[in-house]
């Protein structure tokens, strides 16, 4: 999350562009979809109830949390930018 509050700071200080903040912003969200994938695979092929389906899982839960906060950081950026143009 401080990476995106850091690369939203340089983008209005103008060192830092549109396209640099989408690819860092692709690399916070595409993070944990592989983990998530990478997961969801091993829960494929793990006995149900065993430490590795119990890791899997908290993989999953972990990740899943991880790519909501980036959300709710992308939902308090917009709002931060937006009350910034209406002054």
């Amino acid at each position: 999350m401080q990476r995106l509050e850091q690369a939203l700071a340089l983008c209005e200080s103008k060192s830092f562009g549109h396209d640099e903040f989408i690819a860092l912003l692709n690399h916070e969200l595409r993070t944990p979809l592989g983990a998530l994938l990478a997961a969801s695979e091993v829960l494929d092929s793990v006995t149900p109830g065993s430490p590795d389906d119990a890791s899997a899982r908290a993989v999953i839960a972990r990740q899943v949390r991880q790519m909501g906060s980036v959300l709710d950081e992308l939902v308090r950026i917009g709002r931060t930018i937006a009350s910034r143009q209406e002054i």
